[in-house]
């Protein structure tokens, strides 16, 4: 009787979570446009076209088809045609992808641990405000995050012989085309499974598997770069990187050094691109610069809390900020003292509770996540273990690439990464080391006997 009442207890606890967020996106729900930003405008207007015209362009700006992959105007382009055009149906078809996010943790904790693990890292994902708030906009952040923890998913089924390999390529191919960043993410898994494989089969069957895998991604993203390459002679999937390595790594590393505009900046960029590498230059002369802006776009993303949008999104007001993450981010002990002095003022409760409750889960979530990491390498067994290290070089990567462009919308497809890691906090001491330490009881009392008994003969 007692188990089942905790049972019902955590089944009410979640489902009042679930009704909890989804009373924090109500009015995003009700009025979308508050989650539009300047890119969500070009993914709208590259999916509106394919409905009007069939054609994948955009009247905002010329190439923008080239700028954005095409996953997420698609995405977005099959709501629209069930939903006629609504983009409340965006907001919640993201709203559940969230909770598909926290079913397929449960599943992983279930299947790796046992169910508590997979219960809690279900609680602490829907405990994300930065996964529930980027969820209500028009982004991709969501839709990239769950189809990173079902190739996650996936993965671990196929290390249990469970699955086949090359769907996982399938997937990987396609969430590249959602987010280019994924495109390096086959080489992640591919070298990966590489080790993987050597430890455990022969290198011929090795070899095919993996080589079907690359085969399938490869197959999903190919078109597209053909594609771009006879309409634009450029054979690439997306140039969104080389314009952020552009206008943030180098721009603001000349703004740190020069003290210029950040418009003036990219213009500047530009120029010193034309008559070389910008890249090589910017880094030779400001090294010290370029690493400072650096380390600030990966703290924002580490610290997952945008309390502006987030604002924007429960009020639809405009909110100034303390400037109290940007104190942080400076390490100015006079900006820290600042921004303390705002918040004590402010008047806006909504940003308070908002900004105490981003930076109190970060702190917690990476607090639990490297004890849950550890566990998973020193109690885990050899699978859990290389999972454990898969999911570590997954975020890492995440995390890092955006170096200077960093947000907090970055680190959504961490979210579940964080809180999975999070859950292996409830891991036992596996079995198999109990029956190691009996047997060492059992070896050292019977050498404590024998000594016994020579002594006494």
């Amino acid at each position: 009787m007692g188990l089942k009442r905790r049972n019902y207890i955590i089944i009410a606890g979640m489902l009042g979570l679930i009704l909890l967020r989804f009373v924090l996106i109500l009015n995003p729900l009700i009025e979308p446009a508050r989650g539009i930003t300047i890119d969500s405008e070009q993914y709208l207007s590259l999916a509106q076209n394919i409905l009007d015209s069939g054609r994948y362009e955009s009247a905002i700006a010329p190439q923008i088809d080239l700028f954005r992959a095409p996953g997420y105007p698609l995405f977005l382009t099959g709501i629209f045609w069930i939903s006629a055009g609504s983009l409340s149906a965006v907001v919640l078809v993201q709203f559940v992808l969230g909770l598909l996010c926290a079913l397929l943790l449960y599943a992983l904790g279930n299947e790796m641990i046992n169910q508590r693990a997979g219960i809690l890292g279900s609680i602490l994902f829907l405990l994300s405000p930065n996964a529930l708030f980027w969820s209500a906009t028009i982004m991709t952040e969501i839709l990239f995050a769950a189809g990173l923890l079902l190739a996650l998913f996936m993965t671990w089924r196929v290390v249990r012989d469970q699955f086949p390999l090359w769907p996982i390529g399938l997937l990987l191919g396609g969430l590249s085309l959602i987010r280019p960043i994924g495109l390096y993410l086959m080489l992640i898994w591919g070298v990966w499974l590489l080790f993987g494989y050597l430890l455990k089969a022969a290198w011929i069957p090795a070899a095919r598997r993996i080589a079907l895998f690359f085969f399938m991604g490869i197959l999903v993203v190919t078109p597209w770069f053909l594609r771009n390459n006879a309409k634009y002679g450029e054979l690439t999937l997306s140039t969104v990187s080389a314009a952020t390595v552009n206008a943030y790594h180098l721009a603001l590393s000349l703004v740190e050094a020069e003290g210029i505009g950040w418009e003036d900046a990219k213009l500047k960029v530009q120029e010193m691109n034309t008559d070389g590498s910008a890249l090589l230059s910017i880094i030779r002369s400001y090294p010290v610069d370029f690493i400072k802006v650096q380390t600030r776009g990966i703290a924002r993303t580490v610290l997952g809390t945008e309390v502006g949008t987030w604002m924007k999104l429960i009020t639809d007001q405009p909110y100034e900020g303390s400037g109290i993450l940007s104190a942080l981010l400076s390490g100015k002990l006079s900006m820290i003292k600042e921004a303390l002095v705002n918040l004590s003022i402010s008047n806006s409760i909504s940003a308070l509770f908002l900004l105490a409750w981003g930076l109190l889960y970060t702190l917690i979530i990476s607090g639990l996540s490297l004890i849950g990491f550890i566990h998973m390498l020193r109690d885990g067994e050899v699978e859990l273990r290389t999972m454990a290290i898969l999911f570590l070089v997954i975020a890492l990567y995440l995390v890092l690439t955006p170096g200077a462009a960093g947000e907090a919308r970055f680190r959504v497809p961490v979210e579940p990464i964080l809180a999975f890691f999070a859950a292996m906090t409830l891991m036992p001491k596996p079995e198999r080391n109990l029956v190691e330490d009996k047997s060492k009881q059992d070896h050292n009392a019977g050498g404590a006997q024998g000594e016994n008994v020579v002594t006494h003969s």
